[in-house]
């Protein structure tokens, strides 16, 4: 049975976390975030109005002077104003998010921390340093794994690139059609799951085998 709350689900909260109350309530809708800063939705019955109201912390002086307060009078507007609001708010912070995203995804894929490289030894020592890594990724395809080098060289680059391309679409589909975006993202979610549960199973396998025939 679909619950009210369903319908905000696919709010791209960037980084916040969604409380739902009670609908078309004073309390109806509260997005948290971590800097303190809360955007509260309720619906005033007096008025016949739904209003989003943004304050930079939960303090009675902040109630008293909120950032924004926003009336809505059609609730079908209502998806659509929360979003517009969060973007509003929450668009400086969230590039931030996506930057360190973007360092921690180079980490995983290189192995190295560029930016305090970058810091410690200055662009071109930066430079240096991720090219040597490649060099040394590609001898060891090539003499340990009995491949090509440049296969191991550039896997690096070919699977940054990837995961960049894919998380970029994902960001523009979040911020263009949020229902679409977390509904590709659930997908995407499910198959890594999947995908690692999979070779989790392929090592157990693996490992029984060799024991198995280590005994017998």
């Amino acid at each position: 049975m679909k619950k009210w709350s369903d319908d905000y689900e696919n709010l791209n909260l960037m980084d916040g976390e969604i409380a739902f109350t009670l609908e078309d309530d004073e309390d109806m809708i509260q997005i948290k975030y971590s800097d303190g800063m809360l955007i509260d939705i309720g619906y005033i019955d007096r008025l016949n109005s739904y209003f989003i109201t943004v304050v930079s912390s939960d303090t009675d002086e902040c109630w008293k002077n909120p950032l924004e307060k926003i009336k809505i009078e059609n609730k079908a507007e209502l998806f659509d104003k929360i979003q517009e609001t969060i973007c509003k708010y929450r668009k400086k912070n969230y590039i931030t998010f996506e930057a360190e995203q973007f360092d921690n995804m180079w980490k995983w894929t290189f192995f190295h921390d560029f930016k305090a490289s970058r810091k410690k030894h200055g662009v071109i020592g930066a430079i240096c340093i991720l090219f040597l890594l490649c060099v040394i990724r590609g001898l060891s395809k090539k003499f340990i794994w009995q491949g090509s080098f440049w296969e191991g060289f550039l896997y690096p680059f070919v699977l940054f690139f990837a995961i960049f391309i894919i998380s970029t679409i994902l960001y523009v589909l979040m911020k263009k059609a949020p229902k679409a975006g977390s509904f590709v993202s659930g997908v995407l979610l499910m198959l890594s799951i999947v995908f690692l549960a999979g070779i989790v199973l392929l090592i157990i396998v693996l490992l029984l085998n060799s024991f198995l025939h280590f005994w017998f």
